[in-house]
């Protein structure tokens, strides 16, 4: 990838940065949240294993944490990336890759780009 298309597909706008952001923020109170009521049941109902409800508490708070901050900033930040980011992200996909022989097979989005790169081959 050239410098200026490598520069466009790393470009994150202001609504990009700002979704992603927000995404951390809804995993983060998610998870507090999923802890909070847990520990809240958990006294309510006369459980006295204090450490262990603490830690099954941490345990399933990071879990919605993870759950809610993946799907926000890995599937919505893209929607609101600039058209020329958009463009260059969606360039050339890397659909199966092997190690052993350093096979890679691409797919192309733009016709163009694939000609040349079967002509330089």
């Amino acid at each position: 990838m050239c410098e200026l298309h490598f520069e466009a597909a790393s470009f994150k706008g202001t609504a990009e940065k700002l979704v992603g952001t927000l995404g951390m923020i809804a995993g983060i109170l998610a998870g507090l949240t999923a802890m909070i009521v847990l520990l809240m049941h958990w006294v309510s109902t006369g459980e006295k294993n204090l450490v262990l409800n603490f830690f099954a508490g941490g345990v399933v708070g990071l879990g919605i944490f993870i759950m809610v901050w993946a799907a926000i900033s890995l599937g919505l930040p893209p929607l609101f990336a600039a058209p020329e980011s958009k463009e260059a992200r969606n360039a050339v996909k890397i659909t199966h890759y092997w190690p052993n022989d350093q096979f890679v097979r691409l797919e192309f989005q733009n016709e163009s780009l694939a000609e040349i790169v079967q002509k330089a081959n």
